[in-house]
């Protein structure tokens, strides 16, 4: 997940002026490592810290990090769990298939 921050960030805000859009995610780090880790990576989407039960809740205990495209009935379009490493990867996993989920709905 932390590897994919600057990529979710520029997804962010390329897509934050879109009406139907809204990004927020959620991590079980208490808010004074949010804040941390906001500042350090720059981040401007809203982060909300909330207990590792939720976090499993809203993972649906799948493993972490999760990525969901959600449209605004709450319905889930699109959930995929797992992560990479490679930069390269993220970066085309996020313009390929999330940036089309996120702007299709």
């Amino acid at each position: 997940c932390m590897a994919e921050l600057r990529e979710l960030n520029h997804l962010y805000d390329t897509l934050k002026k879109h009406a139907n859009f809204e990004y927020i995610s959620f991590t079980f780090d208490p808010p004074n490592v949010v804040e941390r880790i906001r500042k350090k990576y720059g981040i401007t989407y809203k982060i909300f810290s909330v207990s590792i039960a939720d976090c499993g809740r809203l993972s649906r205990n799948m493993g972490y990090p999760v990525s969901m495209v959600v449209d605004s009935s709450g319905r889930i379009q699109f959930c995929k769990t797992g992560g990479s490493m490679d930069k390269e990867e993220i970066k085309h996993r996020i313009f390929t298939i999330y940036y089309p989920q996120s702007v299709s709905k």
